[in-house]
């Protein structure tokens, strides 16, 4: 039988922006939503299903899938990073408290490592999880492993965005906990299925340490980590021993291909089975190939361009909402996103549990004008008494070189010069997160 290949969306349905220039910015990472939703490693299903083996796998014609990338991993912790390509591999590796249905945002029961849980208050929320759960290196899962893993969550840079609210978690015994939050906090169930609140075996990530975790992690989720090759892959291998539905194939493989275009290509060549986050400009090809599945979902991202509110200029809220003013959010998701998407109104999209439009910002020059010369700027192209700023993007993401191209031909009209600055991915994060 002929595999199926697929191409896959993942960020083009609800790729909303919420624009502002950045001296320095702040990296494009995952925002205080749950993790995305679990449809891109997914193939296409058959007419009928198909049944079910003594082992509980489901067959497959294939005992590999290649999934390309835009980038590998950042850290393969949970709370380590938050970036979107170690959310992705990280959610194979580990198991959470509770996986939502992206429908309908209901926690599914069957996915989730939680089998009874109760708030007898709005900052208290008591938990009981499954007695089958082992880890890939044969330990059982515990209550004091989920209490651990929550903690170190809680106090990450990267996850206390969404999860910092937590101010404990305490085992009971092996598989009952309390998780309290430093405040009545109603959406806290939904931010325990976050990526960076997978689990850990508390036991073993002490005694090695989050560097040496890092190299060899250990979950309980449906892939074991095998290998990395730095800036090439990353080798899973299917669970056996997995509490939940074994995966059907044996091996899931996470292949870098920085190239938007390229990993289309590579897809529709067979050369591999998944390609994550094309390019609008490539829907159509992808859509006019006869062995490519396009997939298309809403999401919860939300793209934007982040103020470093600690550089000079930038630092002034007048300033600021003078920015936002001058951008025709709605150009950029005509332009760059070929129409695919809508401009934000607030910080989270739509989707997201809580979400309050808000206000946005039309488009107004004048406005902008007006702001700036009250914050002490003058705003005539040319004259003395502008200012210079940055906007950094990672390559080879060209939507966000559009982007920044965009916003700098806008700026320009209000007597702000700003350099656009290109850089690889990891110095991206490791300069945004340092506040350069």
């Amino acid at each position: 039988m002929t595999k199926r290949i697929i191409a896959l969306l993942s960020l083009l349905i609800v790729t909303a922006l919420l624009i502002a220039a950045c001296g320095g910015g702040t990296p494009a990472e995952t925002g205080p939503t749950p993790t995305p939703p679990p449809t891109t490693t997914e193939t296409t299903p058959a007419p009928t299903p198909p049944p079910v083996e003594d082992d509980g796998r489901i067959p497959s014609t294939q005992d590999t899938i290649t999934i390309l990338s835009g980038a590998l991993p950042v850290n393969l912790v949970p709370w380590g990073a938050n970036d979107s390509a170690s959310s992705e591999v990280n959610k194979q590796i580990y198991s959470h408290l509770f996986v939502l249905d992206y429908d309908t945002f209901e926690v599914v029961p069957e996915r989730s490592l939680a089998v009874e849980w109760s708030q007898p208050d709005a900052s208290t929320t008591n938990i009981r999880i499954r007695d089958n759960v082992v880890f890939h290196n044969g330990t059982p899962l515990t209550a004091h492993d989920v209490a651990f893993s929550l903690i170190e969550a809680s106090s990450s840079p990267h996850t206390a965005a969404f999860l910092g609210m937590i101010s404990d978690a305490v085992a009971h015994d092996d598989f009952n906990l309390t998780v309290y939050t430093e405040m009545p906090f109603v959406p806290i169930i939904r931010h325990l299925a976050h990526t960076g609140a997978g689990i850990v075996p508390a036991g073993l990530f002490q005694e090695l340490g989050l560097d040496a975790f890092a190299e060899n992690p250990v979950g309980t989720g449906p892939f074991a980590f095998q290998n990395m090759v730095l800036g090439d892959h990353v080798e899973l291998a299917t669970n056996v021993n997995y509490w939940g539905q074994v995966p059907a194939i044996d091996t899931l493989i996470w292949r870098v291909v920085p190239e938007a275009s390229v990993r289309l290509m590579e897809v529709i060549a067979g050369n591999a089975d998944v390609a994550l986050a094309i390019l609008p400009v490539e829907v159509a090809m992808a859509e006019a190939s006869p062995d490519v599945t396009l997939h298309r979902a809403m999401n919860l991202s939300t793209n934007y361009i982040g103020f470093n509110v600690q550089q000079p200029h930038i630092s002034n809220p007048l300033v600021r909402q003078a920015i936002n003013y001058a951008i025709d959010t709605q150009e950029i998701v005509d332009v760059v996103f070929m129409g695919v998407g809508a401009p934000a109104h607030g910080p989270l999209a739509d989707l997201v549990w809580g979400f309050a439009e808000l206000e946005p910002f039309t488009p107004n020059m004048d406005r902008a004008r007006e702001l700036l010369i009250e914050a002490g700027y003058n705003p005539t192209p040319g004259e003395p008494g502008g200012f210079s700023t940055s906007i950094w993007w990672n390559i080879p993401n060209a939507q966000r070189e559009q982007q920044a191209e965009i916003v700098q031909h806008d700026l320009a009209m209000l007597n702000i010069d700003v350099e656009i600055i290109s850089m690889e991915w990891a110095a991206y994060l490791e300069g945004t997160e340092q506040g350069l």
